[in-house]
């Protein structure tokens, strides 16, 4: 039965009980046993579950990336229009039409690609710049050409803002593992040892100490709740 994050929380409270309830015997097993040692146990548990939630991060990046693709959306238009102001203005434009950029900017605002839309954007917005004049006289809003430079500086903004909050979220990945790595040694530590002090002494305690069997606990009672007394003999 795999054991998830979630669980071992779960597993060091039943653990934690169990070997409080057996501190005598555990002492006599080994002096470093004692209560400190599942006091420090408890904290342990408890820093588990107060560690900060990766998914939080994971959240903001997916804000940061719908928030975009809102303000792309809302620019679809603008961009059509765009179109028909180069097309009609054809070869009083210093570039080629098909050279424009408009084309390709479409294209990614509908794939939502937001690394090539700031590209495209870039393309554009340098050619809005040197045919100004130009495009304003075929009906080219200025606050359209606004709303392009300011799709650029978002997306730009934004990227740099997911590559650091990607950054933050591995960086909290890795602290968090090595915390969940801490509890796991010590429930190891305790499932070992109660397991070495009962074998052929108490089944019903031995059994208080086999992962599995708590495991089986732990999914009968739904992963959540204090879990059920464990068994005194």
């Amino acid at each position: 039965m795999a054991e998830r994050k979630e669980d071992k929380p779960l597993m060091g409270d039943i653990l934690n009980a169990n070997g409080t309830r057996d501190l005598p015997d555990f002492t006599d097993y080994s002096e470093r046993f004692d209560e400190d040692y599942f006091l420090a146990h408890k904290a342990k548990i408890e820093e588990v579950r107060n560690l900060p939630k990766v998914e939080v991060k994971t959240g903001q990046n997916k804000k940061f990336t719908e928030d975009l693709y809102k303000t792309t959306d809302s620019l679809q238009q603008p961009a059509r229009l765009l179109e028909g102001y180069v097309k009609h203005a054809g070869g009083l434009l210093d570039v080629p039409v098909k050279n424009f950029g408009i084309h390709e900017m479409r294209e990614s605002m509908r794939k939502k690609d937001l690394e090539a839309l700031s590209g495209d954007l870039a393309v554009v917005n340098e050619n809005i710049e040197n045919n100004k004049t130009v495009l304003l006289n075929e009906g080219l809003k200025q606050t359209a050409i606004t709303a392009f430079i300011n799709l650029k500086t978002e997306i730009d903004e934004e990227n740099a803002q997911q590559e650091l909050n990607k950054e933050a979220r591995g960086l909290l990945v890795e602290a968090n593992d090595k915390v969940y790595a801490e509890l796991d040694a010590i429930n190891d530590d305790i499932l070992d040892a109660g397991k070495r002090i009962y074998k052929g002494v108490s089944q019903a305690k031995y059994d208080d100490y086999v992962k599995e069997k708590i495991m089986a606990r732990i999914r009968h009672t739904g992963g959540g709740g204090a879990p059920d007394e464990p068994p005194v003999e």
